[in-house]
């Protein structure tokens, strides 16, 4: 009886706590962005376009339901964001089961989604808002499904219908916010079959969740071939990246790319305007334009990645995202509360240096305690895969495109922030598990008498 009250008060504390962090939250939200005006850029008009016409359709879609009213849209990109990331830290805490981090982990998720670099964005009309908003979502989501796999140790009615008809189009509309999440589909499928695997109906649904994930790639990759909307940035690249250099240019000069002799004779970057003008370049960029680059990425592997770790420093740069909500009346460098994201960031998105050092003890600490720790494999393999995961949307964003890298590079920013308290919950749980007295006894095999 003594043991279910103290559960019962510790479950009551535990409501409460959250309770109020979130109102806290919701407040703070609220004030920050009261007064603020919608902020528009040049490529803005794209998602205030129909959907299916050129961007990908979940934030056109989204906007036009909205009535393309960018007031409008602004307010609701701002509920939107503070409920999926406030459901993410309803469900972290609820799903962590050390005390500890139950009260930690959802404040640093609502802190981390207040800092400047992310907050910022539910004033824009862009995608970027709504990009972390569906995915905060689906992570939430994701854990909610796995907690329940875990206590039942099978599938049942109900969790076949989350999964398929909750699950599913949520991933969809993360998706198709923008192209370069398409290249996070991988690992989604590793962590599908890693949870299902060894659970009662777990192959049968892991089967339908990697067909649907495909499914969802392959229509999403062609409709970017239709519309070329990779067609500018690859012929940017190109422009900048490979005509100066003139092994990478008969790289691309031995697989058809016409090219004018004048422009090579003058050495370095160009123009892309001026290799478009070209009258066969324009057919052979929407042909074999993109298949001669990636064979290109493809024939030098380590010099690819040792470039995305050598700009690391420029592409993880928080300052450079600031001036982006700079025209929307903003009031986030001052004091007191308008200051707070401003501090956040600094705290969060702290300037990397030798990003070389960082990338190895991301992937060497993780690695270490998967093989030292067979019990919570799942926890450190999670973190290996994240770091996976921000490598892999650095690596797009840098040889993707040559303009707004660290723009580009945000979401691989945020999951590279992910991996390092991902690694630092690791070290946590892994110094309980093999320095607690209690639990170092009961690990230790009775000795026979």
């Amino acid at each position: 009886m003594e043991r279910t009250d103290r559960a019962t008060l510790h479950r009551s504390l535990q409501w409460g706590y959250m309770a109020v962090l979130t109102a806290v939250y919701a407040g703070i939200r609220l004030y920050l962005f009261a007064g603020v005006k919608p902020i528009t850029f040049y490529d803005s008009a794209g998602y205030l376009q129909p959907p299916f016409t050129w961007r990908p359709f979940a934030v056109p879609l989204i906007y036009m339901l909205l009535g393309d009213r960018t007031d409008r849209i602004v307010w609701f990109q701002v509920g939107f964001s503070a409920l999926c990331w406030s459901i993410l830290a309803w469900t972290v805490c609820f799903f962590a089961r050390d005390p500890l981090l139950r009260g930690i982990l959802p404040t640093v998720i609502l802190a981390f989604s207040l800092s400047h670099v992310i907050a910022q964005w539910d004033a824009t009309i862009l995608s970027e808002s709504l990009s972390f908003s569906f995915f905060a979502a689906l992570i939430a989501l994701s854990l909610g499904i796995g907690k329940r796999i875990a206590q039942r140790r099978r599938i049942n009615g109900t969790l076949w219908a989350v999964s398929l008809l909750v699950w599913v189009p949520l991933a969809v509309l993360f998706l198709n916010t923008r192209d370069t999440n398409l290249y996070l589909v991988p690992f989604a499928i590793v962590l599908v079959w890693i949870f299902l695997w060894r659970t009662a109906g777990g192959r049968t649904l892991a089967a339908l969740l990697t067909a649907a994930l495909i499914a969802a790639c392959v229509w999403q990759q062609g409709d970017a071939d239709a519309k070329h909307r990779w067609g500018p940035s690859l012929a940017g690249l190109i422009a900048k990246r490979i005509l100066p250099h003139p092994e990478a240019t008969a790289f691309f000069v031995q697989r058809g790319m016409p090219i004018d002799p004048a422009l090579l004779r003058r050495g370095g970057p160009v123009a892309a305007d001026q290799i478009l003008r070209h009258p066969g370049f324009v057919p052979w960029l929407w042909s074999r334009g993109r298949q001669t680059y990636t064979a290109y990425l493809l024939s030098r592997p380590f010099e690819s990645q040792a470039e995305v770790v050598d700009h690391m420093e420029k592409s993880l740069d928080a300052a450079a995202l600031r001036p982006y909500a700079a025209n929307g009346a903003l009031r986030w460098d001052s004091q007191g509360v308008d200051g707070l994201p401003t501090w956040l960031d600094e705290r969060f998105f702290f300037h990397v240096h030798h990003p070389w050092s960082w990338l190895a003890a991301l992937v060497a600490l993780p690695a270490v305690m998967f093989l030292a720790d067979p019990a919570r494999r799942r926890l450190y393999g999670l973190t290996l895969l994240t770091v996976a995961a921000f490598d892999s949307q650095l690596f797009v964003a840098y040889h993707g495109d040559t303009i707004e890298l660290e723009r580009h590079s945000l979401f691989g920013n945020v999951l590279f922030r992910t991996a390092v308290l991902l690694t630092l919950v690791d070290g946590y749980v892994f110094s309980r598990a093999w320095f607690d007295p209690v639990k170092k006894t009961r690990r230790e095999p009775r000795r026979p008498p």
